[in-house]
């Protein structure tokens, strides 16, 4: 089965949907995921494919022009006060431009609320025909595999799914017994990166070597080969590897292409499919 590279959005943060699709045709990947939806951190860069007319046109004509999809829609975050009903205009455009998922993170503590919420966004998302990419963040309140786990059969919807970033499941030690407890159906997307050795200690220092610091798979500590042994066969591979310095001093394009490059070395040499 031949695996599918999508070109996440954190690897090239200032590429603009149109750009990031017709990119991606020329580098190689199958996919893109797009950072349309604001998450409200300072700084972020996103792109309101759902209030920008001509941005949502333009970027509909680049999927239509070059046969890239756009797997992915990020970051719905749950927080508090959080009201789903306000994203159903950005669930209705990912749907309209083929989209297949949203995903989504939870940044408070409030059980109750967050676990009504997901079950909120699965329903209006299923609606759209979207699965919920729910991924969790070692800097987030849903930060294990376990905290997923619980929140996926509390809300029981069927198209809730658990996205893995091999950054999160080593920073938050997640075991393969911790997987094999899980239904592999929930396993549709999985974030692929490496980093240094060691986890920091502080929620700010996981954000920022998280968001700025990540590694082409094989040069950090992560365990991904095992990972990637341990999760169905038709996961798509998000390759997001932001890296502050290698953007700035290979430029966008050329990073871009460095990464899928180093990601399909790696499956080479590890004997992935």
């Amino acid at each position: 089965m031949k695996r599918l590279f999508s070109l996440a959005q954190h690897t090239v943060p200032l590429w603009r949907p149109p750009e990031m699709v017709y990119n991606a045709k020329r580098l190689g990947y199958d996919m893109v995921a797009i950072r349309a939806i604001k998450q409200g951190v300072p700084g972020e860069v996103y792109y309101d494919l759902a209030r920008d007319k001509q941005l949502f046109r333009m970027t509909q004509n680049a999927v239509r022009e070059t046969g890239i999809p756009i797997h992915d829609l990020d970051l719905i975050a749950i927080q508090k006060g959080t009201e789903i009903g306000a994203y159903e205009a950005d669930l209705e455009a990912a749907a309209e431009l083929g989209v297949s998922s949203a995903v989504c993170s939870v940044w408070t503590p409030d059980t109750s609320f967050y676990t009504d919420c997901f079950g909120q966004l699965c329903d209006l998302a299923g609606t759209y025909g979207l699965t919920v990419n729910l991924e969790f963040v070692t800097w987030a309140e849903v930060k294990t595999l376990k905290d997923a786990k619980n929140l996926l059969e509390a809300a029981d919807r069927e198209n809730a799914r658990i996205l893995v970033d091999t950054l999160h499941w080593y920073r938050s030690r997640v075991s393969l017994q911790d997987l094999r407890e899980c239904p592999m159906d929930w396993f549709e997307l999985i974030h692929v990166c490496d980093i240094a050795a060691g986890i920091p200690d502080t929620g700010e220092e996981l954000a920022r070597s998280g968001r700025q610091e990540r590694l082409y798979p094989g040069e950090g500590a992560v365990a991904i080969a095992e990972i990637i042994c341990n999760i169905r066969q038709d996961a798509v591979i998000g390759i997001e590897i932001p890296h502050k310095r290698r953007l700035t001093e290979l430029g966008a394009y050329e990073f871009a292409s460095q990464c899928l490059e180093r990601t399909k070395s790696y499956w080479d040499e590890n004997n992935l499919l």
